[in-house]
C-alpha cells in the first residue's frame, strides 16, 4: 500500500513541477526553448551555439520535443473540419504539453528503478521515491528539456539495467552453486554404497534456467550501454562516463569468471567478450552517426556535435575561450546547491560513503558519483545544471543508508532508526516545500507577465509587435509566451556580453526552408562572450511593448519603466537585498500557511457548526474544545515572536521588486 500511495505522490510532484516550475536557467530558454519554438511556429533566438560556423547544439535532441505539437495542430484542424467551436490554445500550451510528457517519462522510468532496487535489498525501493519525491532538485530537472536532466532521464533507465545485470549475475552464481551442491550428492552416493537419488530432472532445470538467464545478462549490458549512448549523444556527452565502472567491471567479469560445475561446458569467455564487443561498438557507431547525418540535414554540412562540444570544452579552451569566460565558481558552489536542492538528503547519502560496502554498491552509485564529482568540482565554471546526471545516484546512496540492516542489532538501535526516520522525513518535507514555494512564488513573475502579455495583445493583428526587454533579459521564459505577431528584442543595459540574435524565418512551411534558415551563416556571432550591438535594437520607438523591473535603472540601461504604460506587474524577488534563509526558504510564509493559519481556519469552522440538541448539551466541551485552540493560536503566535526575536538575523527578509510589462505612452 506504501508503494502506490509514493507513486501517487511522485505523479503528482512531477506534474506539479511541470505546471507551476520555474526556468531557472537562462541557457534553457536560449539555447532550447527558443530553438525549439522555431522547429514549431518558426521563429525565436539563436544563439552562437547554433550558428553553422559553430555547430555545438543538435537539432536531433529538439526533433523528439517538437512532435508533441503535432497533436495540438490535429485537434485545432478537427475542430475546423467538424465545425465544432473550441478555444484557441494559447501559445505556451506547446511548452506545457513538452513539459507534462517529461514529468510522465521521469515518474515511469523513477518507478521502474524503484522495483528493480529491490536487489540491493527490499526496502530501498521506498527510501528512492521518498529521496526523488522530496529533492528540489528533481522537481527541477524532471521538466526541464537542458541535456543534462535527457542524460539524468536515460541515466536513470541505464541505472536500472545495471542493476538488473548484478541480479541476474547472482541468479546464475546461484545456480552454479546448486549444480555443484547436486555434484557432491551424487558423489557421496556413489561413495556410500547407498541409492542414488535421480537427480536428473533438477540438473536439467537449473541448465535450462541457465540458458535463459546467458541472453538476459547480455541483454542487460546492451541495454545499459545503449541508454548511455542515448542520453550522451543526443544529450550530454559527458554522461556516459558514469558508465566506465560498470564496463570495466563486466569485461573483467567477462574474462575471470570460471563456473566450478558442469556450466563450465556451456560458458564461453569469447562469447561474452565478443557480445559486448558488438553491442558497444553499436551503439557508439550508429547511435553518433544516425544524430550526425539528422544534424547534417540542418547545417547543411558534416557535422558531429557531440565531438564539437567535446572539443571546444575541453581540447580548444584558452584565455579567450571555454567555458571559463562565462563565469568562474569556488568548490563551495556545488556544495550549497547541493544542500539546496538535496538538503538533509545529501548529507545523509554523503555519509552512506563512510560505511561498509560490497561490489554492487561501489559499480552502481559509489564509483560513479566518485569520479563525477572529481571531475566537476575541479573545473573552474560551475553551474546547477552539471550535476543533474547523478541526482538519481544520490538519492540511491541515501536509500542505501536508511534501509541498511545496522539498525537492526538490538532495541537500541531500532529506537534509534525511528528517531531518525521521523527526522528526516519531517525536516525533508519542510525543506522541500519551503525551497520549492520559495521558487515557485518569488520568481515566478517573468512566466505570469508574459502570459498576460500573450492574453491581451491583439493576435489578428498582420503587423509584427516588437516586445523589448532590457537589463532583465536573462528572465525571459521563451518565445513560447509570445504571439505568433510577436518577436522579442534586447535594448542596451549593463550586460556586455554575447546576447543571443534571431533566426532567420523561413518563407515556407517546408523542410527545405527550415533547412535553409537554419544553415545560414550570419554575421555578428563569436565564442567569446563578446558584445555584439547588432543585437541591441538601438531606436526605442520600434518597442511595442517593454518588460522590466521597476529598480532603479544605471547608466548604462536605455530607458526605465516610468515613461511607459504599465499593464501588468507582479512581485519579483529582489536578490540583492533579501537576506538570511527567507532569501533561499520561504520561511515565515511556509508556518503562516502550514501552520498558523489552518488553526485560525479550524477555529473558525467551529465557530460555524450547526450542532444539533445533543451536541448543544455538550456545549461546555465544545467551549473548551475552542479555549485549547485559542490557546495553541496564541502559542503559535508568540513562537513565531520568539523566533524573530532571537533568529531573526539568520531567518532575515525577503524584498521583492514590481516585475511588469508596459507599452508605449
Amino acid at each position: 500500500m506504501l508503494r502506490y500511495v509514493l507513486y501517487a505522490a511522485l505523479l503528482a510532484t512531477r506534474l506539479h513541477g511541470a505546471i507551476y516550475a520555474i526556468i531557472p536557467d537562462c541557457d534553457e530558454t536560449y539555447n532550447y526553448w527558443e530553438p525549439l519554438n522555431f522547429l514549431v511556429r518558426h521563429f525565436g533566438k539563436q544563439t552562437w551555439e547554433y550558428s553553422p560556423e559553430y555547430a555545438i547544439r543538435s537539432y536531433a535532441y529538439l526533433v523528439p520535443y517538437s512532435l508533441v505539437s503535432n497533436p495540438i495542430s490535429w485537434i485545432k484542424q478537427l475542430s475546423q473540419y467538424f465545425d465544432f467551436h473550441i478555444s484557441d490554445f494559447p501559445p505556451y500550451t506547446v511548452f506545457y504539453a513538452v513539459r507534462l510528457v517529461l514529468a510522465i517519462l521521469f515518474t515511469l522510468s523513477e518507478i521502474k528503478l524503484s522495483k528493480t532496487l529491490k536487489f540491493l535489498n527490499k526496502r530501498i525501493g521506498n527510501w528512492f521515491l521518498l529521496a526523488q519525491i522530496l529533492s528540489p532538485g528533481m522537481y527541477q530537472a524532471s521538466i526541464s528539456i537542458l541535456p543534462s536532466s535527457f542524460a539524468l532521464l536515460f541515466g536513470i533507465l541505464s541505472t536500472n539495467y545495471i542493476v538488473c545485470y548484478f541480479n541476474i549475475q547472482k541468479f546464475i552464481c546461484s545456480i552454479d552453486e546448486e549444480l555443484i551442491n547436486l555434484e557432491n550428492k551424487v558423489t557421496v552416493s556413489k561413495d556410500s554404497d547407498s541409492e542414488v537419488e535421480d537427480l536428473a530432472p533438477r540438473t536439467n532445470m537449473l541448465l535450462n534456467l541457465y540458458k535463459v538467464s546467458t541472453p538476459l545478462i547480455y541483454k542487460s549490458f546492451t541495454l545499459t550501454v545503449l541508454f548511455t549512448a542515448i542520453g550522451g549523444f543526443a544529450g550530454w556527452p559527458f554522461s556516459m562516463v558514469l558508465i566506465v565502472p560498470f564496463v570495466i567491471y563486466a569485461l573483467i567479469n567477462a574474462i575471470t569468471y570460471s563456473p566450478k560445475s558442469v556450466l563450465k561446458n556451456n560458458y564461453s569467455a569469447s562469447k561474452a567478450l565478443s557480445t559486448y564487443f558488438f553491442a558497444g561498438v553499436s551503439c557508439l557507431f550508429f547511435i553518433p552517426y544516425f544524430i550526425s547525418q539528422f544534424d547534417s540535414l540542418f547545417y547543411r554540412k558534416a557535422t558531429y556535435v557531440a565531438w564539437n562540444i567535446l572539443s571546444y570544452n575541453v581540447f580548444q579552451r584558452d584565455e579567450l575561450t571555454g567555458p571559463e569566460i562565462f563565469g568562474t565558481e569556488s568548490v563551495g558552489y556545488y556544495l550549497k546547491n547541493l544542500l539546496l536542492n538535496y538538503h538533509v538528503l545529501f548529507v545523509i547519502a554523503t555519509a552512506n560513503f563512510l560505511t561498509l560496502f560490497n561490489r554492487y554498491q561501489l559499480i552502481i552509485y559509489k564509483l560513479p558519483l566518485l569520479i563525477w564529482f572529481a571531475i566537476f568540482f575541479s573545473q573552474p565554471h560551475k553551474e546547477e545544471r552539471f550535476i543533474y546526471p547523478v541526482y538519481h545516484l544520490i538519492s540511491i546512496s541515501f536509500a542505501q543508508f536508511m534501509s541498511c540492516d545496522t539498525f537492526k542489532i538490538n532495541c537500541f538501535m531500532k529506537f534509534i532508526k525511528k528517531i531518525l526516520n521521523l527526522v528526516v522525513i519531517s525536516s525533508t518535507i519542510f525543506l522541500f516545500l519551503t525551497r520549492v514555494t520559495h521558487l515557485n512564488t518569488n520568481y515566478s513573475a517573468p512566466i505570469s507577465t508574459f502570459k498576460y502579455l500573450s492574453k491581451v495583445s491583439n493576435t489578428n493583428s498582420p503587423l509584427l509587435e516588437n516586445v523589448c526587454i532590457g537589463r532583465e533579459w536573462y528572465q525571459f521564459p521563451s518565445s513560447f509566451f509570445l504571439n505568433d505577431n510577436q518577436r522579442l528584442k534586447f535594448t542596451q543595459s549593463n550586460f556586455d556580453g554575447m546576447l543571443p540574435g534571431d533566426f532567420s524565418e523561413p518563407k515556407s512551411n517546408t523542410f527545405e526552408a527550415i533547412f535553409n534558415a537554419t544553415s545560414e551563416l550570419k554575421p555578428g556571432f563569436n565564442n567569446m562572450n563578446k558584445y555584439n550591438p547588432v543585437f541591441v535594437v538601438r531606436d526605442l520607438d520600434k518597442c511595442t511593448y517593454y518588460v522590466d523591473t521597476n529598480k532603479e535603472i544605471s547608466s548604462s540601461d536605455a530607458t526605465s519603466l516610468e515613461y511607459w504604460d504599465i499593464m501588468y506587474c507582479e512581485k519579483f524577488i529582489d536578490v540583492d537585498n533579501s537576506k538570511g534563509l527567507e532569501r533561499i526558504l520561504n520561511v515565515s510564509s511556509f508556518l503562516d500557511r502550514f501552520i498558523i493559519q489552518p488553526w485560525l481556519y479550524l477555529q473558525s469552522d467551529l465557530s460555524t457548526i450547526e450542532l444539533n440538541r445533543k451536541l448543544m448539551q455538550m456545549a461546555g466541551i465544545i467551549a473548551d474544545g475552542r479555549t485549547m485552540y485559542d490557546n495553541i493560536y496564541a502559542k503559535l503566535g508568540k513562537l513565531r515572536d520568539l523566533l524573530n526575536v532571537n533568529f531573526g538575523e539568520y531567518i532575515g527578509s525577503l524584498e521583492t521588486n514590481e516585475f511588469c510589462v508596459a507599452r508605449k505612452i
